[in-house]
């Protein structure tokens, strides 16, 4: 036994030895506390190209646990380079016994074990199954053996019971052959604050009922050595083991014929090996501590350094706290946990962890500022890299995660060791790196910014704008509201004007900045913005700045002098926080109740070419919008069934913008969900054309043709043959097969439109003769593109082929008469329009066409529930693989309810995901004044809406639509033929499940069973809205009238907000007005023990009395219920 002291000594023992094995737990650290030096000498010995490998006894992690801790520890270590005990212990089941795969293991150990046994494809139990792990008494009546264990493994377990210990006695005394393993026999093991027992402990009370000794897997066993040596190629002669243990660490080393070197930093003690009682077994090498290797000569001078050192000057009167800053590469040391004001921190070091690397890492302060400090969080933050490759760079990053007038940053850096200072800039080689931050308090900060609304906004928050008197867009002390956590740009910082006003008289800001530096008194200034690309630049006048105070300043739209073309403000945030849009004058009737949604204008205005429209007029728009809707959105036909997608009907009615628009991993609009028809088509251009619509301009009209009839040859939208060229189609339903785009015109087996939606508008035009002309002229974006340039009786001359032998004799092909409808009523499910309803007539009609019959009993025994919390269990219904979209809702209206969700499932071997699934639920709630539901009058509802559905598609009924399968999850149920897509009716609910046309319908059936299965409730449920326990009340404090029926409003700023009590959560809740008096905003439901309070919020257009309908819809059930007050407004 060698003492080693030298430095000498311990340069031979590091040239002498090619293979360093290293015990962990009292040999590197104690818990979480490394030992000193020994970071810096597996630095070192991966310097000399030693071969390093972690053996460990400790049972309780696996590798990637244990790679996890050397990583926060800061120790290069590699998965390959550990060896534990859990995984030697599985890969002795696995590749040493041949442990069967049909078989199973008792475990008793810890999580770690687990995963090591399940990495290797070995079925266990026990471990930390819950029914194991209980402090219950152990039944031996009520324990049933399995058959299949044929091993019982044994490790460290902080959850010990004798529960545990039982079955594994019995496992080993009942069933045949029962091996006996334990995946080390350590007594006891070394803690950062004493000594405590270790899984021999634990497994000696086995041994002892057993009578018979284990299998040891881990160190002092050579089963162990055996697993590292088909792992790494060494030479015993020339490999050393480091541990602090003698009975296994040193004698693991003398059973495998390898040197040992003892450290004193564990278990053993200087006694165990020289005193009275001295151990038998006696290594090779002895030292105090693993960290004594550093005493070799020129240790400095032989480690390069890599690392980065760094100070930070607080300028500022605020404290800087440290936030947790990850390091890519290297360790932080000595890092500062707060910074004081106006003080310099100590040096700090990112400490390179020495090999071919160099250091690299993030970091992060919290800025705390001093009272007031009702201000947003900030973060002064840097990244920052010292490489070792050669070509690689040095790098000094230093930013700003805050409202930037507040601070200004700046650095200086040197690279080597003669540390000559370059201000804000760093030679890009040289090491180690030094590096000074300053920070320092603005010379002002910009206060608040405000504009007068020309239309209301609906921003990325769904919050919108008051369209009266000023709106504040943005305000310093309030930061946090106005951040757009999708896009990183501000909101509600939105303001609209009438695209063909005079912008120099009506497109001022005023802001107000504060001026924080007396140096700037006496000073002149000026406001100077511009939106890139558009030539449009905002200014104010030269204002002087006299006090240390606020300061007012006028802005306005300085260049050009009038603007012709809608266009947003919406550069990179850090440099400005607006996004300025000119809209038309008069808007779309469902804009005007529930704002312009900001993300459609993004997509519409920006991209807008100015040129376009230096003339514009309502006309150009239209032809603009229409092409865009049939070249720009990334939308295809649906050849396969021609559904509606997005929530329009042939007669209009609520469309949902934001998923037409919803964008893949791409990025590109409109990709996430692709297909569409007629109706989708037409509801975007009415939307979009309304933009652009002045007020002595006409409105576009919805038509809607039933039948349409065969179709000339055309183009659809979006359908694109392998070379990405559009197909010349007439035949529209051809599904995937391309051939079949366009056949013979006499073709027998052509398909038709059974019905079609286009937009008209009443244009005084110039024809191709330049005669003038006064009529309806067609925009369609879903066949041709039809661009205004057709009256209706040319379009359909142009459209329509009368030429097919079907047309001589068949009615159901010649086409109908054009009918206007409402169109579209609301968007996003957002403050509904009245709903038109055509089908109150009809509904029998089209469901006999289906095969359902009419309408039987009023009762039903089966209700459906959860559909509301959809995205809390989808999960736990269909796996881990599925997700419900962000764009999902829940919306009310009087007497319906509609719940809709995209499911996406994770691709294979991917980690993104796509569209598989879509749902929607409707329930349609007739209600007497105690909120009980009507089935007889709900019902009839639920039936006209049914038809609906079924009339959503472009083709004839009864080639896409059949009787359903699923009676049994309702009173009837109608389906596709050709499958995918099935809708369920039971009492007032519908289902409607149907696939992305990707998916197989066998995976589909079996899913959408699932759902079903999740949701269903056939125990005659009672179906009750929620009771209105008091409200509607201008607060929750008492009232003589709990129930009132006319509440009087004292506006001030033009909003109020109503609240309510009711007995139940509820799932949704909205509002509807005679008129537009009230803008509904959002509300607030607050869930209590015993009650539930909703608060809904309203902004007033117009002063006097107004009725006003409030809607809630039951959490579970989706049954909704109508409240009907009267407001009276005044000033």
């Amino acid at each position: 036994m060698v003492r080693l002291s030298s430095s000498e000594q311990y340069a031979s023992l590091i040239d002498n030895y090619n293979t360093w094995m290293f015990d962990c737990d009292g040999v590197l650290w104690h818990d979480d506390q490394l030992i000193d030096g020994a970071v810096d000498v597996l630095r070192l010995l991966r310097h000399r190209k030693k071969t390093i490998v972690f053996v460990t006894n400790n049972a309780t992690k696996s590798r990637r646990d244990y790679k996890t801790k050397f990583d926060k520890l800061g120790v290069e270590a590699h998965v390959d380079e550990i060896y534990g005990s859990a995984y030697a212990s599985a890969v002795y089941l696995s590749s040493v016994v041949k442990f069967p795969k049909d078989k199973k293991v008792y475990v008793i150990g810890m999580s770690g074990l687990e995963e090591e046994l399940k990495e290797e494809g070995i079925q266990y139990l026990g471990g930390t199954d819950p029914a194991d792990c209980t402090l219950a008494p152990f039944s031996l009546a009520d324990f049933v053996l399995d058959e299949d264990v044929a091993a019982v493994l044994c490790g460290f377990d902080s959850n010990i019971t004798y529960t545990k210990l039982s079955k594994a006695f019995h496992y080993l005394t009942r069933n045949p052959g029962c091996q006996f393993l334990v995946t080390n026999e350590d007594s006891t093991y070394p803690n950062a604050y004493g000594v405590l027992p270790g899984g021999g402990a634990l497994s000696a009370s086995l041994r002892y009922a057993l009578g018979k000794d284990p299998l040891c897997i881990g160190k002092p066993s050579t089963t162990m050595l055996d697993c590292i040596r088909a792992k790494v190629s060494y030479d015993p002669k020339r490999t050393i083991m480091v541990g602090d243990r003698l009975n296994t660490d040193i004698l693991f080393g003398q059973n495998g014929g390898i040197s040992t070197l003892l450290v004193l930093t564990g278990i053993t003690v200087e006694s165990d090996i020289t005193g009275p009682n001295a151990s038998n077994i006696i290594p090779d090498y002895v030292t105090g501590s693993v960290g004594d290797l550093r005493a070799v000569d020129d240790f400095d001078e032989e480690m390069p350094d890599y690392s980065i050192y760094i100070r930070i000057n607080n300028a500022t009167s605020d404290v800087l706290r440290w936030l947790d800053s990850p390091a890519v590469h290297g360790r932080w040391i000595n890092i500062p946990d707060r910074i004081e004001p106006r003080s310099i921190s100590q040096t700090f070091q990112l400490r390179d962890p020495l090999g071919p690397i160099g250091s690299e890492g993030h970091l992060q302060f919290e800025i705390q500022r001093a009272p007031p400090n009702n201000l947003p969080r900030s973060y002064l933050s840097a990244r920052l890299s010292c490489p070792y490759f050669v070509g690689r760079r040095n790098k000094v990053d230093v930013q700003l995660v805050a409202p930037e007038d507040l601070y200004t940053t700046s650095f200086r850096a040197s690279s080597g060791k003669g540390h000559q200072w370059t201000e804000g800039r760093i030679d890009d080689k040289g090491h180690p790196l030094h590096v000074e931050v300053m920070l320092e308090r603005a010379k002002f900060t910009v206060e608040r910014i405000c504009a007068s609304l020309g239309h209301p906004i609906l921003n990325s928050r769904h919050v919108m704008g008051n369209r009266f008197d000023v709106q504040e867009l943005w305000n310093q002390s309030t930061w946090n509201d106005s951040m757009d956590g999708q896009r990183g740009s501000f909101q509600p910082n939105i303001f609209g004007y009438n695209l063909l006003s005079d912008l120099s008289r009506t497109s001022a800001l005023t802001v107000t900045i504060a001026v924080r530096d007396p140096d700037l008194i006496g000073a002149q200034g000026q406001i100077h913005g511009r939106a890139p690309g558009s030539g449009v630049t905002l200014q104010s006048n030269i204002f002087s700045i006299d006090s240390l105070s606020n300061v007012t300043i006028s802005v306005h739209v300085a260049e050009p002098e009038a603007c012709s073309k809608p266009f947003a403000l919406n550069a990179d945030p850090k440099k400005t926080r607006l996004e300025l849009y000119w809209i038309a004058e008069t808007l779309h009737p469902a804009s005007e109740s529930g704002g312009i949604p900001v993300k459609f204008l993004r997509i519409m205005l920006p991209s807008t070419s100015r040129s376009d429209f230096d003339d514009f007029d309502s006309y150009d728009w239209n032809r603009e919008m229409t092409r865009r809707a049939f070249e720009d959105y990334n939308k295809t036909y649906d050849t396969r069934d021609g559904a509606a997608w997005f929530g329009v009907r042939l007669h209009g009615g609520i469309f949902n913008l934001q998923g037409y628009f919803e964008a893949d991993e791409s990025g590109k609009p409109g990709t996430l969900h692709p297909l569409v028809n007629c109706m989708d088509q037409a509801a975007i251009v009415e939307l979009t054309c309304s933009l652009g619509r002045g007020a002595s301009d006409p409105p576009m009209s919805w038509v809607a043709q039933e039948p349409f009839g065969y179709i000339k040859d055309t183009h659809l939208v979006g359908v694109e043959d392998h070379d990405g060229n559009l197909l010349t189609i007439n035949n529209p339903y051809f599904g995937a097969d391309q051939t079949r785009s366009h056949l013979d015109p006499q073709d027998p087996t052509r398909t038709f439109f059974v019905c079609h939606t286009y937009q008209t508008v009443d244009h005084n035009l110039t024809n191709l003769a330049g005669g003038a002309f006064n009529r309806h002229v067609v925009y369609d974006a879903c066949s041709g593109p039809h661009l205004g340039t057709e009256s209706i009786s040319d379009y359909l001359t142009r459209t329509i082929d009368t030429s097919h032998p079907v047309f001589q004799f068949s009615q159901t092909v010649h086409p109908g008469r054009p009918v206007t409808h409402l169109g579209v009523t609301c968007i996003n499910q957002q403050h509904r329009m009245p709903p038109l309803d055509p089908y109150t007539d009809s509904s029998s009609k089209v469901l006999t066409l289906v095969g359902l019959s009419e309408a039987g009993t009023a009762s039903s025994s089966i209700t459906y529930v959860h559909w509301a919390h959809l995205p809390e269990w989808i999960k736990k219904v269909l796996g881990e693989d599925w997700r419900a979209e962000d764009s999902g809702y829940v919306s009310v209206t009087e007497a319906t309810t509609h719940a809709s969700w995209w499911l996406d499932r994770k691709r294979a071997k991917k980690s993104t995901y796509e569209p598989a699934i879509k749902i929607d639920v409707y329930v349609q709630s007739h209600t007497d004044a105690d909120g009980v539901l009507d089935l007889a009058a709900s019902k009839q509802a639920t039936r006209r809406c049914l038809a609906s559905i079924i009339t959503s598609t472009s083709r004839d009924i009864k080639e896409v639509w059949t009787r359903g399968k699923l009676d049994g999850f309702g009173e009837c149920s109608v389906r596709y033929i050709r499958g995918g897509r099935f809708v369920v009716v039971a009492g007032p609910t519908i289902i409607d499940i149907w696939r992305d046309m990707e998916r197989t319908v066998e995976l589909f059936e079996d899913c959408a069973l699932k759902l079903l299965e999740h949701t269903i409730r056939r125990d005659s449920p009672a179906l009750t809205a929620p009771v209105i326990m008091r409200g509607p009340l201008l607060s929750m404090q008492h009232h003589e009238d709990e129930r009132p029926n006319k509440i009087l409003v004292h506006s001030v700023d033009r909003r109020f907000s109503l609240y309510f009590q009711l007995d139940k959560p509820i799932a949704a809740a909205d509002a509807t007005t005679e008129g537009w008096a009230f803008l509904f905003n959002k509300y607030v439901q607050e869930v209590a023990e015993d009650s539930v309070t909703v608060r809904l919020m309203f902004m007033i257009q117009k002063m006097g009395s107004h009725v006003v309908k409030v809607h809630f819809a039951d959490s579970e059930t989706l049954v909704s219920r109508t409240q009907t007050v009267e407001v009276e407004a005044v000033e």
